[in-house]
């Protein structure tokens, strides 16, 4: 085997690696935004819904806390229209290049493959960008709901 063909070969398995990884590492952080997501209207819910003569004896600092959690609410939300995922190379699009030398069609393939990493690379950060937001969101609203509204 010519040494191109066993780097293309390398370069083809590593790639694929890489690409499941980053579409496992997606499926944990949708976790996450949905246990978090839950606990923000638990929270927010737990405000107007349990805590009502506290609010209203605290109503500017329940009003804070409302908007903050809204904010995370928001944050979470936004996180999941972040669906500009690629998966493995398009079925039709493979078979679009079948017929090409093997040489060229893993060059193709390569191609592909890295051009699918650097697309969910991005995904991937602002995702975790607009998750680390809502957690600071989330963290001082609950902070504020706390320390304003239940413990004065």
């Amino acid at each position: 085997m010519d040494p191109l063909e066993s780097n293309l070969d390398s370069a083809v398995s590593q790639l694929e690696r890489t690409v499941g990884n980053q579409l496992t590492s997606i499926d944990g952080l949708s976790t996450k935004v949905s246990v978090l997501l839950g606990f923000v209207l638990g929270i927010f819910g737990t405000l107007f819904g349990i805590a009502p003569r506290a609010v209203q004896h605290n109503l500017p600092v329940a009003l804070v806390s409302s908007v903050l959690l809204g904010l995370a609410a928001v944050m979470l939300a936004s996180s999941y229209r972040i669906a500009a995922y690629w998966d493995m190379p398009d079925p039709e699009w493979l078979l679009s290049i079948i017929n090409e030398p093997p040489r060229e069609m893993k060059i193709q393939m390569v191609q592909s493959l890295a051009g699918a990493y650097l697309l969910n690379r991005d995904a991937i950060s602002k995702r975790f960008r607009r998750f680390n937001t809502a957690i600071v969101f989330f963290l001082l609203g609950v902070f504020t709901f706390v320390s304003g509204v239940l413990l004065t």
